[in-house]
Parts: C-alpha cells; structure tokens; sequence
C-alpha cells in the first residue's frame, strides 16, 4: 500500500470533490422495473434454449450454444470456400486469426442475401441462429435482478477515472455498454403487457429484448427522467482545441439555425457525397488520426460498405478540408517527444497543451497539462531513437496467462484522442454537479430524476448550464437539448 501511494499522482482538490459527487450519485442508485426485468429473463432464456436446439439440429449435435465460438468457427471453416474464410480473417497483434464477432457476421449476411457470396445452407442457417442468439446485452437483466436492493435500486454503477483520460467507466450493470438503439416508451409498455399476459414473442427476439434494456430504468413513482447530453461535444471539443475556427462556425451556424446542414452532411459534401450516413462515419471515424482502415471499421457499425479506392479519396478529403485539426496532431506529437529529449522542461501546443517529462515519476512518466486543470500521466514513458513514445497502460486487467504489464504506442492519433476526451470528460465532471437530481450519466450524457411537477422548470435551467462553457473554455460552442420520459431511453 505504501508502494502504491508513493507511485501515484495524488488527487488534486478538484478531483477530490468530482469523487465525492460521484460517490453520491453512486449511492442515490438508479431505479429498475423488477417486473420487466424479469419478464425479459425469462423470454430471454426461453429464446436461448429454442436457438441451441436449432443449432444442434443443424449441426448434428456439434454445436449446442451461440456461445461456443470456438466450436462454431471451426465448423463454418470446414464447410466454406476460401473466399468465404478471407472475410473472416482478422489480425490481432500481427498474428492472422479468424472471427465471427458482430460486424463480419453482418457483413456476410449482408453479402449472403445480396447474393454476393455463397456458402451451404446450413452454414447460412447457423449464421443466422448465431445473430439471434448472440445478443449478450440480454444477460443484464439478470445483472440488474440480482444488484438490486430492496428499494429496487441498483447502487455503486460509476467508476471515477476508471479510463486513462479521467473519464467514467462503469461497473455491475456496465452502463456505458448498454444497446443504443432501444424501445419507445409506448412500445415498451405495450411489450411488457404483451409479456405479462403470457404470450410468446416472434421474429428477432433477442434483439427484441435487447432494445428493452434502457426503458428498464426508471424514476420512482410521480417522477421523471430528464435526460440530457452534448450534440457531437468530441467534434467539437478537437477543432477548439486546434484552434479551426472555420469548423467551430458551421456548429454555431446550425445551432442558430437547425435548419441548416449539420456536421455529418457537410463532412459528406466536402466528401463530394450527398449522404449524411456516411458523413458520420466520417466525422466519427478520421478526427484522430485514422486512415481508411479506421473508416471501413466504422463504417461497418453503419451498414456502410465501399470500396477501398474510394475510402481512401474519401480520407484525403477529409485531411484537406480539416487541416488545422491534422496539424494539430503532429505538433502534439512533436511536443511529446520534445519533452522526452529534454526532462523537466515544459512544451505547449496552441497555448492550451502542455507536455513535461518527470524522469522521477513512477520511473519516467510523461505528463500532459490540460487546460481543464487536469493532469494526463503515461508512465514509465521511454522514447526510442525513431522518436516512438511508448508506455505502460493505465489501465488494464491482467488475463490469466499474463505475465508482465503491457506498453501501447504514443502516437499522433491517440494523443489527439486523449486530450479530446479528457478534455469533454472535464466539462461533464462539472456539470455532475448542477443537481442533487442527477441519478446516472453515460459516456456525454446526463440523466436526472425529478418530481414530474417541476420538470419544467428544470429542463431549462440544465440547458442553459450544459451549453454555457467552462471558463477554460471560452469559445467552445455547445448544444444540449434535453427530453423529459418516463422510462430510460435514447
């Protein structure tokens, strides 16, 4: 314990008081429908034992579970063609290896049903059992049934800094990981008696379940959900930080006028492409550095499929038209290992970053001064003669044939990374403050409880405190409208 206090970075006065608003939150919990909750269980488990008994019929009993991955792929492999088998092949630290995660299962059944690609039936069959049956949000239910206490509530869900940037994780119910898209509140509703009157759901089950996951959580009896979080605050927060104006215009454009493109559809149009899906995966995929390999990752999530030639014009693109942002990531990198040339001697980017290198700190660590307050540490930093900047990681949680701490590379992309999200992290620590209401907040978004009678006169207040800046960040342009439900929602 005394090693552990002497290498490490003391809270600060500040980060003290973020803890213990934190740990209120914590302890205030967040309120879940028993009921639903264990409806959801139930069909949840019903569903997983029909798909096992399709598997094991379609596979002569070599397969009875959607869990048993290692299994399943070693079966698809036997029966498919080689063209088939390139679209399962990923690289895992350098090493080949196949996979059957989430997007190369949509990207084959996509390909399958366009009759792009061929495989046996059964193959087809199973692939399709493995998408109905591989939904792993549906096992929260039973998370919450068993967290919950006697009021209902399940407590301790936030994790202060549990991320290197400073950032909230979460733990137990695992928040942060819940299914985006979700059920309305009518839907919800109209589900659960659907449930309760004992009839059997049909179609995509699971999925159907999993979309019920956020409208589980709710306010107590004559309450509700205000619910609140930043319009694209992270594609906001790295053209502030780089000092692009001209970017910082088109968002205060279109929060004076909605009416006006937004950010996806004119990242689409400097793209020379009229749609604003793919202007998303743009925006959200190549602000950090990433190249085309980064926009196919994301543009997967999407439904989004294009060829490699125009990915990579689609990239170059988006370097010519976000060139302050791009400079930016190369001046933090030069900063960095500027620092790690010369110890104790501080190095800014745009006056609002700052790199040291303490060679005493937790065996050389490399610090990076935000203008937020807060200090970002990469320890036992080492620099190599080709300027690579490597260090331990932060956090990590050691596997079971894991012998030594693991090292990540510092590289242009993730320092920009880094600074933007601790940076937004900073500014929703802040606003955890604005009300004693404030039961949950996941990744940028705000969640209160309040007595339904007053939420009007609440809604606005937190409106105008999200999309006030800090003091630190003069300028910065933030848009937050808030909804008010009854059930957890998105």
């Amino acid at each position: 314990t005394k090693d552990l206090f002497l290498n490490t970075r003391q809270l600060s006065k500040q980060e003290h008081d973020d803890w213990l608003v934190s740990e209120r939150i914590n302890d205030r919990g967040i309120r879940i429908d028993l009921q639903l909750a264990q409806l959801a269980k139930d069909h949840a488990a019903e569903e997983a034992a029909e798909i096992g008994a399709d598997l094991t019929k379609l596979t002569d009993g070599a397969i009875t579970k959607p869990t048993q991955h290692i299994r399943i792929k070693k079966w698809v492999l036997e029966r498919v063609t080689p063209e088939f088998e390139e679209f399962m092949v990923v690289y895992k630290d350098g090493v080949r290896k196949h996979s059957l995660d989430k997007s190369i299962r949509a990207e084959l059944l996509g390909r399958l049903d366009e009759d792009m690609l061929h495989c046996p039936a059964e193959v087809h069959a199973v692939l399709e059992c493995l998408e109905d049956g591989s939904n792993s949000s549906v096992a929260k239910f039973t998370k919450m049934l068993n967290m919950a206490q006697d009021d209902g509530r399940v407590r301790g869900a936030f994790m202060y800094a549990g991320a290197s940037t400073l950032r909230f994780t979460s733990r137990g119910l695992q928040l942060h990981n819940f299914k985006r898209d979700c059920m309305t509140v009518a839907d919800t509703e109209q589900m659960k008696q659907l449930m309760q009157a004992g009839n059997k759901l049909t179609g995509a089950v699971m999925d159907t379940l999993g979309k019920m996951l956020r409208p589980t959580l709710i306010p107590a009896d004559g309450h509700v959900f205000i619910v609140n979080d930043w319009s694209g605050i992270e594609n906001r927060y790295l053209p502030w930080l780089a000092g692009d104006e001209a970017k910082l215009d088109r968002f205060r454009a279109h929060d004076a006028d909605p009416s006006t493109k937004d950010s996806y559809e004119l990242a689409a149009e400097d793209a020379g492409l009229d749609d604003r899906q793919i202007g998303k995966v743009i925006e959200l995929s190549l602000g950090f550095g990433g190249a085309a390999g980064a926009f196919s990752a994301m543009a997967k999530n999407y439904g989004v499929f294009l060829p490699e030639k125009e990915t990579i014009r689609i990239v170059k693109a988006f370097r010519r038209k976000n060139a302050p942002i791009v400079k930016f990531w190369y001046d933090l990198k030069k900063a960095a290992v500027k620092a790690m040339r010369h110890p104790n001697k501080k190095f800014k980017v745009n006056g609002k970053i700052t790199y040291l290198f303490d060679p005493d700190l937790i065996d050389g660590s490399l610090l990076c001064y935000l203008p937020c307050g807060t200090t970002l540490t990469y320890p036992q930093a080492r620099i190599s003669g080709d300027e690579e900047i490597t260090a331990l990681k932060a956090n990590w949680t050691p596997g079971a044939d894991d012998k030594e701490w693991p090292r990540y590379t510092l590289w242009h992309g993730l320092l920009a990374e880094n600074v933007t999200q601790a940076g937004c992290a900073s500014i929703l620590r802040r606003s955890l403050a604005f009300s004693d209401q404030i039961v949950m907040h996941v990744h940028d978004e705000l969640v209160l409880e309040v007595p339904e009678n007053i939420a009007h006169d609440v809604s606005p207040r937190l409106q105008k405190f999200m999309e006030t800046p800090p003091p630190w960040a003069k300028g910065l342009p933030l848009k937050a409208v808030p909804t008010t439900v009854t059930r957890y929602g998105k």
